[in-house]
């Protein structure tokens, strides 16, 4: 409930910078009246702690954005946006992504071309390949197992693979 809380006053704060008072207000209102997101809360499923991570990455890359348009380094935001995304990605391994985009956003936005999404690509390295290395060790693939679950697309569910096994007990 705590990471809910959190994520909607950061929202809050994001929206202020990028909308007025009110709208701002009025977002952060309309989420914490959300039944759903209630729903996740109360569960105990990691859903707001990747809300309350998202929201603090967004808003620091906005602090970047406004820090660049101000003549002064965004570096700090945007390692900061880069940690955020790695403890994010270490919350759920598909938020990667995320961080893809954002570090196709930082190539084009931030000067000289390149510079800060390596930084920032360093950083979420830094935070993310320990975990890489653990699945290595205990697993044999740096990316975990969680990828063996798309292979229903080759050959069908677990359940229709295991109804179309021949089992013969005539070895009993």
């Amino acid at each position: 409930v705590l990471f809910c809380l959190l994520a909607g006053l950061i929202g809050y704060f994001t929206a202020r910078r990028l909308l007025d008072e009110r709208l701002a207000a009025l977002a952060a209102c309309m989420m914490l009246v959300c039944q759903r997101c209630w729903e996740y809360a109360m569960c105990g499923l990691p859903q707001m702690l990747m809300l309350f991570l998202f929201s603090a990455a967004a808003h620091t890359l906005v602090r970047a954005i406004e820090a660049k348009h101000l003549h002064r380094s965004p570096l700090a935001w945007l390692s900061a946006t880069a940690v955020l995304f790695g403890l994010l990605a270490l919350t759920h391994g598909l938020t990667i992504w995320m961080f893809a985009g954002t570090l196709i956003f930082a190539v084009f936005a931030f000067r000289p071309m390149g510079r800060d999404a390596a930084i920032m690509a360093v950083i979420f390295l830094a935070i993310y390949a320990p975990w890489m290395a653990r699945n290595y060790q205990v697993c044999g693939t740096p990316v975990g197992l969680g990828w063996y679950s798309g292979l229903h697309l080759l050959r069908g569910t677990e359940s229709e693979l295991m109804r179309t096994l021949d089992v013969s007990l005539s070895g009993l």
